[in-house]
This record gives structure tokens, C-alpha cells and sequence, in this order.
């Protein structure tokens, strides 16, 4: 027997004493090659997926299990190797004996080779030492020996092992006819989804609250010429602009439905803006065209303005009157769908694996977490992986627009996937994986590289905080040390009290500056929806709060209904709840008696309660408001008893030209702007002779302050006579689409 072939069956069993006829049983997947040994018929050879085994049937040791394998340390040795070395030095290298080389070599070229013979082939080399089980790095003529120690084997990028991503473009020969995917879109209120209700014939539009949809719908449309169209409704509102542009990137066609009797409106325009970001072809349907008095041509013109040019103008976007309420042209919309599709020519690939991205998603009593999928590569299946994002789910249940379990979804078809560890990000693509090991491993390199990049990314901010307050720090001390150096005693405070004005330096204000630290009341609220876009339409439009009254805060935002943690949230944080579209889960219901929890199902209404809610809990601000207005006409000094003493005082002679004069209110003197007296400083106030408690408009008067301010008025100046009174705040922040 050769050295090569005992090398090769180095015994891995322990086997019992047992009848020859049994030893294919034993070897299970491994397939008997031969007798190794004529004269002992208990010997055998066999071998499976490149590896052989040496059985021996009359071993006393049989355990019907594998035998630890001996660790051999020389192949857990590195060694560096490079092209025209002699097969007796390879052999020193890799540390095996020079016959098992020669077998190797003749196994592989069925040519027989010499020890003092050099291996110039760098293929061959490789293909040796893989055969012989060594680790090897091959080293180039120039590399010098101590570089030698540097050069490590060859690893796999961990990217490449850990992480799932997209695969390469398919071939055309692999590529089918898909049905369009088509987003429609338009300004709120224009009859998008009484649209989309007329063309699968449903009422889609009854089930959204306020007649204004608030997701983003999915659906597939059969046709009665045969052919297919997956819709995707956006919603109108201005609230939802991260919706529509969502839709526009997953899209291939959008469908603008124009209301003819309104025209172009904010979301219209923003709408066209999002398709062509996009690179997305338009088909203009102006809606509504049953009622009197509508202009098909002025909105064409109209559109032109926005580089929306009709067919019939020169352009390429075909424009189709219709009536969805009367259903009107309806027919003519759907060729015109069908007529672009396959100008466009889309095409899918059915082979490898499953690719799509999250249209939206939702929690379901008894489902869990669920994500509406699009498909756009691959067929999806029950019992697939998927992974989207830092999330992962073994699909188990799909379902069809329709609410239909099915077993397989082809490209350009939306379906609802269950069972998803965490919500995935709407937007985010939908990637297959091979086995819940490697999807695992996939989302734990994924949140270890979003960790890594966290990290780098606070790394960077707190050196630039840091160098900001440092430029800072020095700038004021700057701008103190100017300020003492201005003093004419700082000679004196340098020499005596040095120690004194550095603690000055260093308490951050000056002298004349006092800094004076203003509370501002902060509003605690927490935000749970029935599904992803909502929750983030809603915390997109808090984005835009600015306000010089008071603050928010979002304690929690989340999908699904009301739970115990989010009532243990606003009772800590002592905050308000909003609900939209989902109600109380059990198991919180019987806390949630001491937390205000606001239910609502539009989202402008939601709002109009937020706001009504801050301004009930806003501070009551106190504010002048004026009784009556005198101006000083003459100057006039009395001797009146101040005490035991008489002291000689000025009075004012005025004339009340507004209002009246109360002497239970308060005054104040104004010359040129600015205030010379103020407060509740009236000592008396006479009509003639008389001491009299008010002065009427038009009236003549004396008016004598206290002791302190008795000849702090000129001829000429203002008296005002006003009162303090206490005033409730108005927010003074509202979103854009909220009218005032």
C-alpha cells in the first residue's frame, strides 16, 4: 500500500466486533471502495465528499459514534511557500514526508515527479497543500524573510461571511414580463382613492377616517383585458410627504390625479417633484371632470408650468380626463397604464433568492409585528428567512391584499409577512437568507457595525463639542480680562487680589451681566399608531415645533396598541398620551385611569387636541393694560407735612386725555420712550382743591408722587394709568396644514 493511500485511512471509527455483511451499515453515507487487505476481510476502504476512512471490523471498541479526531498541530502551522521550490524543500516546509508530496503530484497530473525537482506551477502548489491539509501563503521572489513574519493566509472578507446583500444585476435570458407597480398620488381631497376604489370596485375610501387616507395601501388590480397593476394609494395629507416619496421610489409608473374644479395644489406640486426625483414616468388622470364649470385645458396649461407637458402639446405625459365617482374614462386610464408598462418594459428575474422592500407595517392582535413586502426579485415563499435592516423574520404567514393566505408571491406582488422580531424601517429592502444561523449572524454584524459606526460618528462630535467649548472658554476669558484691564482699579485688584479675579474670570459672568436662567415649561407626550407611516407622519410634524413658550418632548413613540409600559411612561414623565387609530391592550386598561390617553383617527385632529391641550396647561402671563392717559402741562412746587417735618414737593398739573386717572392703579411717567417713574407711587390726587379717587377724560388735575419721586417729572411728560392683569397664553407654533 502507498504512502499516500495509509495516510488517507487513518482509522476515525471505533468499531465493534461484527459480521462482515454488516460493514455497509456502519459506514452509513460512506461508500465502500474495496478490500485494503485481501487475507482480512474485516479491513475496509471507504470514502465520502473527498475524505477517506479506514474500518476496521473486528475492533473490541465499538460505539456505533464517532471518535475524537487526533489534533494534528502541524496543520494548524502556516508556511510560506513560493514557485520553484524543490519538492524536498516543500516538503520540509509544509512538514510532511517527501513521498506523500510525490503521491499528491501524481494524483493530481498522473505525471511522476523527482525530489530535487522544482514546482514552478503556483496552481499546483495550491492544489497540493489544500490536498495535504496545510495552511500555506504564498510568497513572492521579492518578499524578503523578515516580511515573511507580516504576510498572514488569506481570510474572507467578514462582510462577505456575515452580512447578506443584494445580488448581482440577472441575466436577460433569466428575466420575465412583471405587471407594473403604479403609485397614485395627489393633493388631499382629490379622489385618489375613490379612484382606486372604482378600478378594483371596492370602498377603500369608507374605511379610511375623515374620507382622507392616512397609509399606504397596496393592492393588485386584475384588469379585464387580462392584465395586472399593483397600486400603491399614498395619502394626500401634508402630514404624510415621507409617505409619498416612498412611494415614488418603489414605483414605476405614478398616476397624479388632479381635481379639476380645484387645480394644481401644494402636495400636486410636490407630488410631481417627488416622481421626478425619482426618475419616475408620469400619467396625469384630472378627476372630478362630471361637474359644471370644470376647465380640462386651463389645468393642462397649467401643468406645462411645472415641465408636465400633455401629448398633445409635445410633450410625454399623457393626460386623461376622468370621473372615478362616475366612473368615466376609466378605460382609457388603464390602457394608458398598460400602453407605458410596456414601452417601459419591465422585467423581473424568478430565480435566487427573494428581494423586496417594506411598504409598511402594523401590529395584529394574534399575528404580531407585520410588514406589507413588495416583491421586486426572486418568489417569495412560506418558511423563508428574511432579514430587513437590524431585524429578522421566518416567514410563516403570507397574505394577500385581500387578507388570503397563499404559499408564494412573485415579483410586482405586495404581500403582508409575519412574524418579524422588531418592526422593520418602512423603506428599508427585504433581503433572503440562506438559514436562521446566517440571519442571525447577518443582523448581529449589522448592529455590531452600526455600533462601530456610533461610536466614530459620537467620537467626532464630542471632539468638535469639546474644541467649540474650549474656543469658547477662551474667548470669554478674553473678553473678562479686556473688561478688568478697562477697570481703573485693576492695577489695584491685580497687586492685591489676584486669586479674587480669577474666581471672577471663571464663574462665567461679568459684573454688569448677570446671567439670569429662565424656566420654560416642557411637555411630556407619548405617540402609539396602528401602523409605521403614521407614527412617523405624526413625529415629522413635531420635528417642525419651535416655540418660545414651551417645549416638547416624545417620551416614546411606537406601533400597536396602548400597553402598560407606555402608562408607566406617562405616569413617571407625567405626560399625555396619543393614540391613533389603536385603543388600550388589556393589560393596561386597568392602570390607565390616572393618565390622559387621547384618542384620535385623523390626524389634524390630533393636532387641534395637542394644541388645545398646551395652551390650557401654558402659565398665565401678566400684561399692562392701560386705563386712562394724562400729559404734564405745568410744574408747580407746595410745601405739604412729610411726617412731623413739612418738606417742599412738586405736584404736576395735568390733563386726563384718555380714560380717567384711578389713584388704585398703578402709574408710571414716560419721557422720550423711557420710563422715569413706575409702580404704585401716588401720594394725592386732587380736582381743584378737592382729594378726589378717579379723574374723568378731559378733566384737569393735580398729581403728587411719593416722597421719593416728587421731582422726577418734567413739563411735557406722559402719566399712565394702568393695571396689571393676568393673561392666557396662545401657542404661537401650529403646522401648516392646521388652519387658524
Amino acid at each position: 500500500m502507498s504512502l499516500m493511500l495509509r495516510r488517507c485511512i487513518q482509522p476515525a471509527f471505533q468499531l465493534k466486533t461484527i459480521a462482515p455483511q454488516s460493514c455497509m451499515k456502519i459506514t452509513g453515507c460512506f461508500q465502500t471502495i474495496g478490500l485494503l487487505n485481501p487475507d482480512d476481510k474485516h479491513c475496509i476502504l471507504a470514502h465520502s465528499s473527498n475524505t477517506y476512512q479506514y474500518i476496521h471490523t473486528t475492533s473490541q471498541n465499538f460505539q456505533g459514534t464517532h471518535a475524537k479526531k487526533k489534533i494534528d498541530k502541524k496543520k494548524n502551522q502556516t508556511a510560506y511557500i513560493k514557485p520553484g521550490m524543490s519538492i524536498k524543500k516543500l516538503a520540509f516546509k509544509l512538514k510532511v514526508p517527501e513521498a506523500e508530496i510525490l503521491e499528491c503530484l501524481q494524483v493530481l497530473t498522473e505525471t511522476e515527479y523527482q525530489s530535487d525537482q522544482a514546482l514552478q506551477d503556483v496552481t499546483l502548489l495550491k492544489k497540493t497543500c489544500k490536498m495535504l491539509e496545510r495552511n500555506y501563503v504564498i510568497v513572492d521572489d521579492k518578499k524578503k524573510a523578515h516580511d515573511k513574519q507580516q504576510i498572514k493566509p488569506k481570510q474572507t472578507s467578514k462582510i462577505e461571511v456575515l452580512d447578506i446583500v443584494k445580488q448581482p444585476p440577472a441575466a436577460d435570458e433569466l428575466l420575465k414580463p412583471r405587471s407594473p407597480v403604479v403609485t397614485i398620488m395627489g393633493h388631499v381631497d382629490h379622489g385618489k382613492t375613490t379612484l382606486l376604489d372604482a378600478l378594483r370596485q371596492s370602498s377603500i375610501v369608507d374605511k379610511e377616517f375623515g374620507g382622507i387616507t392616512q397609509h399606504v395601501g397596496a393592492f393588485v388590480v386584475n384588469l379585464d383585458s387580462g392584465h395586472s397593476i399593483t397600486f400603491l394609494d399614498t395619502p394626500g395629507h401634508e402630514a404624510f410627504t415621507a409617505m409619498r416619496a416612498r412611494g415614488a421610489s418603489v414605483t414605476d409608473i405614478v398616476i397624479l390625479v388632479i381635481a379639476a374644479e380645484d387645480g394644481i395644489m401644494p402636495q400636486t406640486i410636490e407630488s410631481i417633484q417627488h416622481a421626478k426625483n425619482a426618475n419616475v414616468p408620469l400619467i396625469v388622470a384630472i378627476n372630478k371632470i362630471d361637474k359644471q364649470g370644470t376647465d380640462v385645458t386651463k389645468i393642462k396649461h397649467m401643468l406645462a408650468s411645472y415641465d408636465v407637458v400633455a401629448e398633445e402639446f409635445g410633450g410625454d405625459v399623457q393626460i386623461v380626463p376622468i370621473s372615478a365617482l362616475k366612473r368615466i374614462n376609466l378605460d382609457q386610464l388603464e390602457e394608458a397604464v398598460i400602453t407605458l408598462s410596456e414601452l417601459l418594459e419591465l422585467k423581473a428575474s424568478t430565480c435566487g433568492s427573494f428581494e423586496g422592500s417594506i411598504i409598511e407595517t402594523r401590529t395584529s392582535e394574534g399575528r404580531g409585528k407585520l410588514a406589507t413586502v413588495l416583491v421586486q426579485r426572486g418568489i417569495l415563499k412560506k418558511g423563508s428567512y428574511l432579514i430587513s435592516g437590524n431585524t429578522w423574520t421566518k416567514v410563516r404567514g403570507l397574505y394577500d391584499c385581500n387578507g388570503k393566505q397563499i404559499n408564494e408571491a412573485l415579483p410586482s406582488t405586495p404581500v403582508e409577512v409575519d412574524g418579524w422580531k422588531e418592526f422593520p424601517l418602512v423603506g428599508d429592502d427585504v433581503l433572503e437568507a440562506p438559514s436562521q444561523k446566517s440571519v442571525v449572524n447577518a443582523v448581529e454584524y449589522r448592529l455590531e457595525k452600526q455600533a462601530e459606526e456610533k461610536a466614530n460618528s459620537d467620537k467626532s462630535v464630542i471632539d468638535s463639542i469639546r474644541k467649540t467649548e474650549r474656543e469658547t472658554y477662551q474667548k470669554k476669558r478674553e473678553e473678562k480680562l479686556n473688561y478688568f484691564r478697562s477697570l481703573k482699579s485693576f492695577s489695584r485688584i491685580h497687586k492685591t487680589s489676584i486669586s479674587w479675579a480669577e474666581t471672577w474670570m471663571n464663574s462665567g459672568k461679568l459684573p454688569e451681566n448677570e446671567e439670569i436662567v429662565q424656566t420654560r415649561p416642557k411637555f411630556h407626550i407619548i405617540i402609539k399608531g396602528d401602523v409605521a407611516g403614521s407614527v412617523e407622519a405624526i413625529e415629522d410634524v413635531l420635528g417642525t415645533f419651535r416655540s418660545d413658550m414651551c417645549d416638547i418632548d416624545i417620551v416614546h413613540s411606537g406601533i400597536g396598541e396602548v400597553t402598560q409600559y407606555d402608562i408607566e411612561l406617562a405616569e413617571i414623565s407625567e405626560g399625555v398620551i396619543f393614540a391613533f387609530n389603536v385603543g388600550v391592550g388589556v393589560g393596561a386598561q386597568s392602570i390607565s385611569d390616572n393618565v390622559p390617553i387621547k384618542h384620535h383617527n385623523v390626524i389634524y385632529h390630533l393636532f387641534d387636541d395637542l394644541i388645545k391641550l398646551i395652551n390650557d396647561e401654558l402659565p398665565t402671563t401678566l400684561e399692562e393694560e392701560i386705563i386712562g392717559q394724562a400729559v404734564i402741562k405745568q410744574k408747580f412746587d407746595v410745601t405739604t407735612k412729610v411726617g412731623k417735618k413739612k418738606q417742599k414737593v412738586s405736584v404736576a398739573g395735568c390733563t386726563c386725555e384718555s380714560g380717567n386717572l384711578d389713584r388704585k392703579h398703578l402709574f408710571k411717567v414716560i419721557r422720550n420712550d423711557e420710563i422715569i417713574v413706575q409702580g404704585n407711587n401716588l401720594a394725592s390726587l386732587k380736582h381743584h382743591k378737592d382729594e378726589v379717587k378717579s379723574i374723568n377724560k378731559g378733566q384737569d388735575c393735580g398729581i403728587q408722587f411719593d416722597i421719593n419721586n416728587s421731582d422726577s417729572f418734567e413739563i411735557g411728560d406722559t402719566i399712565i394709568c394702568y393695571e396689571m392683569v393676568e393673561k392666557e397664553q396662545i401657542l404661537d407654533w401650529r403646522p401648516e396644514f392646521i388652519k387658524t
